[in-house]
């Protein structure tokens, strides 16, 4: 989007002084213009309006001073002149547009003076790569040879005023002739030199505007239908490669018709808020024509720091660490200002820690995610705070940014920090199976480590009062690798149920972090009730949030810390070991049959022998 500004105008006149320049009658280069059918272009008191286009030629109207003057039917490459004043040359010819260069004849300034000589017969004067040596002289003319370096170029007569050019850089005056020496004047042929200036405040409020003056000098010949274009950027100043959505870009543009000497264009940079210092880059760049048709360009960067008046840091060490060691967090604020001012602080703790307090004991652990301060800041002053945030989850945490607030005013640290948790994160989750009957069940205990870090489990499950285990064992070992899953199970038989109570996994890394995890309580049922409320042996694959499932426990050594919960999905138990605890419920019913075929076939075989032995 391109917002056209208006520039204020200090100097748009040439005010040399007396002889510093030469002007010369020439045809100016007044730009050059692209008209579609109907659109006009005003250059001074003429105005050119593009009526039509008709079998490659097109008509342009010509206006002075808002009257009607002329019409002319121009093909492409074709130049009108209206009374050797006002030219248009037609250089492009389209459907429906057309460009066209208008002139206008005046004088224009090419000449720049380089200096003032007094020569005698035989005396020689340099200049750039010229050499000027007089003569000889003659009734008040004076004879001029000119060099390039060793090439010669002329040898001519001047007499007083003569002034002549010289392979179109070199102009040569003379100003006054006496019997044996004379007074000549050199001029250079005058380039565009357009200099950029870009001035910026680098101190500002977070929602104020930045103003922005580009000054333009001239010091050479002057440049026509000249275009300026601003470029500006403004982005946190991080000194990273981090990509935020807060990079704020526009483009500005103004038009001139001619600069002469110098103009300033004033603009008024709306950036988005960004409450921390920041980095603003302004590219401006002009283009434009100089008299002879010739194109001239030239651009100017400008890149400098903003910094609001209250500056924010934030440092979190280390960026790295284990569950569930503690990271020291260091906020600086400081006033930039010459007064000074009442600050509100607020941090907050990323997801996953909680904030350590001093003692750093269990019931000095705070489960609040928000920290605050209030101090006043001197001028010219900071203020350090420093806290302890203690890890309770595994992974990469952004670091949320703290906030000062002052006057109404709310200023923050760097976004896009980040910190990471290495560790074990161990679920725990209890499921009951279905079996063939209806006063026995499976019980599966699938644990899960969904860290990064290995950890060696174990566990004794417990089963209430009125339940029999008669398959498997109720305690368990085993590691488990990142990533890892372990399944235990057993079975139980009972007449009456209530329900199953959790049990505890306990776990330590190998750097001997430890801690435990609570599963879930399962079952509820009475003789054959119930049995719609028990699982399938598929029902494995189904295990839910384990942050339902109950808390994880830290041990003593590692600071004592207690966190409920885990909002990591556990995953599905090895069909295998699934597969196993069917085999074993296939030999305990065997073992059930068989039993019952003893308890019914011991009287009938005794009978029988008694009535045997009776016979």
């Amino acid at each position: 989007m391109r917002i056209v500004l208006v520039a204020l105008v200090l100097a748009i006149t040439c005010a040399p002084a007396a002889g510093d320049r030469c002007e010369e009658d020439v045809w100016i280069c007044q730009g050059v213009y692209e008209l579609n059918l109907s659109e006009r272009v005003i250059i001074d008191d003429y105005t050119i309006k593009l009526r039509d286009i008709h079998n490659n030629s097109a008509m342009l109207v010509i206006y002075k001073n808002k009257q009607f003057i002329d019409r002319y039917y121009m093909l492409e490459g074709d130049t009108e002149t209206y009374f050797d004043r006002f030219r248009i040359t037609l250089s492009r010819l389209e459907n429906e547009s057309v460009t066209v260069t208008p002139y206008m004849y005046g004088k224009e300034r090419l000449w720049a003076k380089e200096g003032a000589v007094n020569l005698l017969v035989g005396e020689k004067y340099t200049t750039g790569d010229y050499q000027i040596r007089a003569v000889g002289f003659t009734d008040k003319s004076v004879n001029l040879s000119i060099d390039n370096g060793n090439v010669p170029v002329v040898s001519d007569v001047f007499d007083v005023g003569d002034s002549r050019v010289y392979e179109g850089v070199l102009k040569v005056f003379v100003r006054y002739v006496q019997d044996d020496h004379c007074i000549i004047e050199t001029y250079h042929l005058l380039a565009p030199s357009l200099d950029l200036n870009i001035d910026v405040n680098d101190r500002y409020q977070p929602d104020q505007v930045i103003e922005c003056g580009i000054t333009i000098w001239n010091d050479g010949v002057p440049v026509r239908d000249v275009f300026l274009d601003v470029q500006v950027s403004v982005k946190p100043d991080t000194g990273g490669e981090v990509v935020f959505n807060e990079t704020f870009r526009e483009d500005f543009s103004m038009w001139y018709q001619v600069i002469r000497s110098s103009d300033i264009c004033n603009l008024t940079i709306y950036p988005p808020v960004l409450p921390y210092a920041s980095n603003i880059s302004i590219v401006a760049s002009v283009s434009g024509y100089i008299w002879n048709n010739d194109s001239y360009s030239t651009n100017c960067t400008m890149e400098t720091r903003i910094t609001p008046y209250i500056l924010a840091r934030k440092f979190v060490t280390p960026d790295e660490l284990v569950v569930p060691d503690s990271a020291t967090v260091s906020i600086t604020v400081r006033n930039l200002r010459n007064n000074g001012t009442d600050i509100e602080l607020i941090d907050t703790v990323p997801d996953g820690f909680v904030i350590k307090n001093e003692d750093g004991n269990r019931s000095d652990m705070s489960f609040d995610h928000e920290i605050g301060w209030v101090f006043r800041l001197e001028p010219r002053s900071f203020m350090n705070v420093t806290y302890q945030m203690a890890a309770r989850k595994v992974g990469a945490f952004k670091v949320p940014v703290c906030m000062a607030s002052h006057e109404g005013y709310a200023v923050s640290s760097y976004p896009g920090s980040t910190i990471t948790v290495h560790g074990p994160v161990i679920t725990a989750e209890k499921v009951l199976l279905a079996t063939l009957d209806a006063h026995t069940r499976q019980v599966v205990i699938l644990i899960e480590n969904v860290g990064d870090r290995a950890a060696d489990i174990e566990f004794v499950d417990e089963v209430p009062p009125g339940v029999v285990v008669i398959g498997g064992d109720m305690a368990g070992t085993a590691r488990i690798m990142p990533g890892g899953v372990y399944n235990h199970s057993y079975v139980i038989q009972f007449e009456d149920m209530g329900s199953l109570p959790s049990v505890v996994v306990r776990f330590t890394d190998d750097s001997g972090t430890s801690g435990a995890v609570r599963s879930n309580s399962v079952g509820g049922m009475t003789g054959g009730e119930g049995v719609d409320d028990v699982g399938d042996v598929s029902d494995v694959g189904d295990v839910g949030d384990v942050g339902d499932v109950g808390d994880v426990e830290y041990g003593e050594g590692v600071g004592g810390v207690k966190c409920v919960g885990d909002d990591r999905i556990a995953v599905p138990g090895d069909v295998q070991t699934v597969t196993i605890s069917r085999g074993r419920l296939a030999m305990l019913l065997i073992q059930i049959f068989i039993l019952f075929a003893c308890i019914f076939l011991v009287p009938i075989v005794a009978g029988y022998l008694m009535l045997r032995n009776t016979e």
